[in-house]
């Protein structure tokens, strides 16, 4: 079976930095793997070039045999992504962000309301359904993103920083 999601000689620039050189990898489906590096490395500029968030410099990634920057809207699909900065809708409660962002994938709202409530259940977060984001700790808006990344059942989970603010 081909791997699920390649990257050849990728590279990103921003400017005149270099952020990613050169770099190749292979992840199978059922695969756990993970980008590690110092700060700066460049390993959250790959992601975003997996998540078609930001265009590739040059090189070649394939997501389930979509290609990034010509599949950009079938890749986006298939994902969950938790990045890893707080960008939940802090002006609506915990079950409407994930009922908002179900939207985004064309899921019916009967569906979307039972897929969030099973997710809010399994992330301890049932009893803050109706809760406004701002009221949440740190490590409850982490659980709810991860719960957000998983509302549309994706093929393929991408977790920047997925520790940072998660309580144990």
């Amino acid at each position: 079976m081909p791997p699920i999601l390649t990257g050849e000689k990728v590279v990103k620039k921003y400017g005149d930095l270099l952020a990613v050189y050169g770099v190749d990898f292979s992840i199978n489906a059922g695969e756990f793997f993970g980008f590690l590096g110092p700060n700066g490395a460049g390993k959250t500029s790959i992601m975003k070039m997996i998540q078609c968030f930001s265009p590739l410099t040059s090189g070649r990634i394939t997501v389930n045999g979509k290609e990034a920057g010509r599949d950009d809207r079938e890749i986006k699909a298939m994902l969950g992504v938790a990045p890893q900065d707080d960008n939940l809708d802090h002006e609506l409660t915990v079950s409407e962000n994930l009922e908002t962002y179900a939207r985004y994938f064309d899921i019916p709202s009967g569906r979307a309301r039972e897929s969030a409530l099973r997710l809010l259940r399994f992330f301890h977060l049932e009893e803050k359904q109706d809760t406004q984001i701002r009221s949440l700790s740190g490590g409850m808006r982490k659980r709810l993103t991860i719960a957000r990344a998983l509302i549309n059942d994706p093929g393929i989970l991408i977790l920047d920083e997925p520790t940072t603010g998660l309580d144990p």
